[in-house]
């Protein structure tokens, strides 16, 4: 995949190869749910200091 894949091509990977997302961006779960995804979770992963924000990861749950 490339770097900067956009959330569409994000969620359908994840999708595709039954992998979950770590990101930073608090709302790429929108286009999971818009992907044929009912149900999503998202977790704090941990708290990155230097960048000063929360990184996230989404699992798929269906």
């Amino acid at each position: 995949m490339k770097q900067r894949e956009y959330d569409e091509g994000l969620s359908k990977f994840c999708k595709k190869n039954e992998c979950d997302l770590i990101t930073a961006d608090n709302r790429a779960y929108v286009h999971f749910l818009a992907d044929k995804i009912k149900t999503v979770q998202i977790s704090e992963l941990f708290y990155d200091e230097n960048a000063d924000r929360p990184i996230y990861i989404v699992k798929i749950m269906d």
